[in-house]
C-alpha cells in the first residue's frame, strides 16, 4: 500500500508538473506577442527547467524548441542554435518530432543572423522540403522565395528561377496564396530575362489581368508595380507605362500610407517609361507632378527629389533646354546632398561639368568634373569617364563633353509606406510585416477606379505577412506548446535594377546630358 501511494503521488507530482509546463509555454506565448521578450524568455526557461526534473524526453524537446525560438526573437542566435540543436534527432533511426521543418527554419534563421551562410543554406533548403512534405504550402513558399532572393544576392539567377518557379508551383490551386503566386511568377519572369529567356514575361499580362484578384489595395499596387518594372528591365518601356498607369488606380490612403507618396514613386516610374519611349515633354509633365507630389507628402524625400531632378536635366537636355538641364541638375545636387546620396551627387555634377564644358567655362567644368569623380567610387567605369572629361576639360579641348552616367534613368523599386527604413529609398516594412508601397502617377487621373473605402480583411493581411513574428503549430505531445519563430526579413523587397546604355552620337547638341539614372521603385 505504502509503494501504491508513493507511486500515485509521483504520478499526480508530474501530472502538476505538466501542467505548470503548459503553462509557462501558453503564457510564454502570450508574452512573445506582447513584444516582451525577456518576460517570454522568463516563461520559457522555467517550462524548460521543469521538463529536464521531469526527465521526458519529449517534453524537454518541445520545451527547447520554444526556447530556441525565442532566443531567435530576441537576437540570441548563439544560445538559440543550441537548444535548437538538442530538439533535433541524436540518432539516425529517432523518429523527428512532428514540427521539425519548424525547428530547420529557426535554426536557418539563426545561422543566417551568425553569418554562417552555408549553415543556413542548407537549413532552408531543408524547412523547404519539409513544409512540402507537411503540406503547408504557404510557409514552403516563404522559404522557397527567402532561398532564391538569397541566391540573387549572390548571383546565382539559376538557382533563383528554379526556387521562385518552385514557389509559384507551392502556390498553386490555392486561391488564399494567389498573391504569393503572383508575386513569385513576375519574380520569375525578371531572373529569366536575366538568363536570356524571355518565355515567362508573356505571362505578365495574365499577371496584370489578375491583379484585382489579389485582396487589399497596397499589395495590389506592389504587384503592378513590380510587373512595370519587370518590363522595364526587359526594355517594354509601353507595357511597363501601363502596368505603372494602372498601379495608379489602385492608390489610396488605406492602412497608414502616404498616398502623396505612393503617387510620386509611381509617377516616378511613368515617366521613366515615357522617357525611354521618347516622350521627353510628356515624361517632363510627371516629372513636374512628381516634385509637386514629393513635396506634399508627409514627409518629404529628399532622396527621391534629387533622383526627379536627376531625370528632368536629361530630359531637359533632349529639347535642347541648356539652361533648364543645369538647373535641374543643380537642384538635384542640393537634394542629393540634403539626403547623402553620393551616387546622386556625382552624377549631377559630371552633367553640370558637361553643362560648363559645352558652354565654353573649362575652369568651372574642370572644378565640377574634379568634384565629381573625388565622389565617384563606386563604379570603375564612370571614374574612367569622368576622368577622361577631367584630362579634356583641364586640357582646353574643344569637342562637347558627354555627361551623365552610363546607368539610364532611376526607378523606384519599392513603394513602401507608413515606416521607412532609412538609407532605402522608397523601401520598407509596415508594421504587420507586409511589404507596403511608395509611389503614385497616372495620366492625369490620380486615384480614378480606387475605393478609398476598402480594407484589408485581418486573415488576408495575415496570410500576407513578410515577417512573420510568431508561427504557431499544433500542440506537442499533448502540450499547447506555443513555436514561436522570429522570421529574417523576406525579401520580397525587389532588387534597384538598372539597364546600361549610351547613344553613340558624339556630336548631337547637349549629348553632354544623354543618360538617365533610372532607379526603379518597387
Amino acid at each position: 500500500d505504502w509503494m501504491n501511494r508513493q507511486q500515485q503521488l509521483s504520478r499526480l507530482n508530474q501530472q502538476q508538473w505538466v501542467r505548470e509546463i503548459d503553462s509557462h509555454l501558453r503564457l510564454g506565448g502570450q508574452r512573445l506577442r506582447a513584444k516582451q521578450s525577456s518576460e517570454a524568455l522568463d516563461s520559457y526557461q522555467r517550462a524548460y527547467r521543469l521538463a529536464l526534473r521531469l526527465a521526458d524526453a519529449k517534453l524537454i524537446r518541445a520545451c527547447a524548441f520554444n526556447l530556441g525560438a525565442c532566443l531567435v526573437a530576441r537576437g540570441d542566435y548563439d544560445k538559440a542554435v543550441n537548444y535548437l540543436q538538442l530538439v533535433l534527432p541524436s540518432e539516425r533511426d529517432e523518429p523527428p518530432v512532428p514540427y521539425v521543418a519548424d525547428v530547420h527554419f529557426n535554426l536557418a534563421v539563426a545561422h543566417d543572423r551568425l553569418g554562417n551562410a552555408e549553415a543556413a543554406q542548407e537549413a532552408y533548403r531543408t524547412a523547404f522540403l519539409l513544409y512540402g512534405g507537411a503540406d503547408k504550402p504557404q510557409l514552403q513558399c516563404e522559404v522557397a522565395l527567402k532561398i532564391a532572393s538569397d541566391a540573387e544576392s549572390r548571383g546565382n539567377n539559376a538557382e533563383a528561377r528554379s526556387y521562385y518557379l518552385a514557389a509559384m508551383q507551392a502556390c498553386q490551386g490555392n486561391q488564399a496564396l494567389t498573391e504569393w503566386r503572383l508575386r513569385c511568377q513576375v519574380k520569375y519572369a525578371a531572373v529569366s530575362h536575366r538568363l536570356g529567356d524571355d518565355r515567362p514575361l508573356e505571362g505578365l499580362a495574365e499577371c496584370e489581368s489578375a491583379a484585382h484578384l489579389v485582396p487589399g489595395r497596397a499589395a495590389r499596387v506592389q504587384l503592378l508595380n513590380e510587373i512595370g518594372i519587370t518590363y522595364m528591365q526587359a526594355n517594354r518601356y509601353s507595357a511597363a507605362a501601363e502596368s505603372f498607369t494602372s498601379a495608379m488606380h489602385s492608390v489610396g490612403g488605406v492602412g497608414g500610407d502616404d498616398p502623396s507618396f505612393q503617387r510620386a514613386a509611381l509617377l516616378q516610374n511613368l515617366a521613366g517609361a515615357l522617357t525611354a519611349l521618347g516622350r521627353h515633354r510628356e515624361a517632363l509633365a510627371k516629372y513636374t507632378e512628381t516634385v509637386r507630389l514629393f513635396r506634399s507628402a508627409t514627409t518629404p524625400s529628399s532622396q527621391g527629389l534629387g533622383h526627379c531632378y536627376l531625370n528632368m536635366a536629361l530630359c531637359y537636355a533632349h529639347l535642347k533646354r541648356v539652361n533648364s538641364s543645369a538647373e535641374s541638375y543643380e537642384m538635384a545636387l542640393q537634394f542629393a546632398k540634403e539626403a547623402g546620396d553620393k551616387t546622386t551627387q556625382w552624377q549631377a555634377l559630371e552633367g553640370l561639368g558637361a553643362v560648363d564644358f559645352n558652354s565654353g567655362h573649362n575652369q568651372s567644368a574642370t572644378a565640377r568634373f574634379a568634384e565629381a569623380l573625388a565622389l565617384a567610387s563606386d563604379t570603375e567605369e564612370a571614374r574612367v569617364r569622368i576622368a577622361a572629361k577631367l584630362q579634356r576639360a583641364g586640357g582646353g579641348g574643344s569637342r562637347r563633353s558627354r555627361g551623365g552616367s552610363g546607368r539610364r534613368h532611376r526607378w523606384s523599386s519599392e513603394l513602401p509606406g507608413g515606416s521607412r527604413r532609412s538609407g532605402s529609398f522608397l523601401r520598407g516594412i509596415d508594421e504587420d510585416g507586409g511589404d507596403s508601397l511608395l509611389g503614385g502617377f497616372g495620366d492625369g487621373v490620380e486615384g480614378e477606379g480606387a475605393d478609398d473605402s476598402e480594407e484589408e480583411p485581418e486573415e488576408v493581411r495575415e496570410a500576407r505577412r513578410r515577417l512573420r513574428q510568431a508561427v504557431y503549430g499544433e500542440p506537442a505531445y499533448g502540450l499547447s506548446t506555443e513555436k514561436v519563430s522570429e522570421e529574417t526579413e523576406k525579401a520580397y523587397e525587389a532588387q534597384t535594377s538598372e539597364r546600361d546604355s549610351e547613344s553613340e552620337d558624339e556630336d548631337e547638341q547637349n549629348d553632354n546630358n544623354e543618360s538617365i539614372d533610372k532607379e526603379l521603385v518597387v
